[in-house]
């Protein structure tokens, strides 16, 4: 006795029916999408125009970048240690950016969070030291790779800068901003 009878059956003929053939469900899955271009734009302030791996250039000694603030250890409005990352939005909504191109910094105090993705400066002797760190975010737990570490950093506002593009398409472009 099969258990494909009654209206059961009917159901699974006519789901199949209104999808295709079972050769249809086994049709190979189309390309994946091209990856995003890689961005190394956490920019140091210096007087020479900045070489896409200027990081390296710099561990070592003291440095002052300037990024977004991406909050690692956070309590309340106040962040204890954060990633400093190249361009809003990495890491959470879009796929992460080289390890490279991120630093995680601990401030010399508690820094009071006005927003996620805060444009901020931070100043502090640069080392290598590859780290891995989770964060949460409303869907789970994401674990961020970064290349270099600043601690007891001094962190303040960036000065304003025209607003940054980041990777990818936007799917806001129907609104025509």
């Amino acid at each position: 006795m099969s258990i494909f009878t009654g209206t059961f059956a009917a159901r699974l003929a006519a789901a199949i029916l209104a999808i295709g053939t079972a050769s249809a469900l086994a049709a190979p899955l189309p390309a994946p999408l091209a990856p995003v271009p890689a961005h190394t734009d956490i920019i140091p302030v210096l007087n020479a125009e900045p070489a896409p791996d200027s990081l390296g250039a710099l561990v070592g000694s003291e440095a002052k970048l300037t990024g977004y603030l991406l909050p690692v250890d956070l309590e309340g409005e106040f962040v204890y240690r954060f990633a400093l990352v190249p361009f809003p939005g990495a890491c959470s909504h879009m796929p992460q950016p080289p390890a490279g191109t991120i630093v995680l910094v601990t401030p010399d105090e508690p820094w009071r969070l006005d927003h996620v993705y805060e444009h901020v400066t931070v100043e502090g002797r640069l080392k290598l030291r590859p780290e891995l760190s989770q964060f949460y975010m409303v869907d789970g737990v994401v674990m961020l790779e970064s290349d270099y570490v600043i601690s007891k950093a001094e962190v303040g506002q960036a000065a304003e800068v025209a607003p940054r593009k980041t990777p990818g398409a936007s799917p806001w472009k129907f609104l025509g901003k």
